[in-house]
C-alpha cells in the first residue's frame, strides 16, 4: 500500500518553525490520516490548540470529510485536542487509540465543486 503525505503546514512559533500539521492518504482507504507535532518546549502553550482547528478548516475546503488519528494511549492532551474538534474514539490497537471524524467535515456545495 502506498502511503503519500500531502497539506503539510508548519507550524510557527516566536519566529521559529516548531512542528507541523500533515495529512498521509494511503491507497485503497476513504479516509485519510491527520499527523501532527510539536516540540516539546512549545507544548501546553495553546499552539497546537489554536492551529488545529484551522487545520481542519483547511482540509474541510479541499474536500476531506473521513479523517483518522492515531493516539498513544497515555497521550490525555493529544486525546483532549481531537475530542474538541469533533473526533471520537473509534477503536484501540495494543499503545495505541484510534479517533475518527466522519461527517463534521461535511464540504460545502461551492467548494465541492472545485475540488478535483
Amino acid at each position: 500500500m502506498a502511503r503519500t503525505i500531502t497539506n503539510y503546514q508548519p507550524i510557527y512559533a516566536f519566529g521559529e518553525q516548531c512542528g507541523y500539521l500533515q495529512t498521509i492518504e494511503t491507497e485503497g482507504f476513504k479516509a485519510v490520516e491527520v499527523e501532527y507535532f510539536l516540540d516539546e518546549e512549545y507544548r501546553g502553550q495553546g499552539i497546537m490548540s489554536s492551529h488545529f482547528p484551522s487545520y481542519l478548516q483547511l482540509l474541510k475546503d479541499r474536500g476531506f470529510t473521513r479523517l483518522v488519528a492515531h493516539v498513544k494511549k497515555g497521550n490525555y492532551v493529544s486525546k483532549k485536542l481531537l475530542k474538541k474538534n469533533k473526533f471520537f474514539k473509534f477503536n484501540e490497537l495494543d499503545n495505541v487509540e484510534i479517533f475518527l471524524c466522519v461527517g463534521a467535515l461535511k464540504p460545502t456545495k461551492a467548494r465541492t465543486k472545485e475540488v478535483k
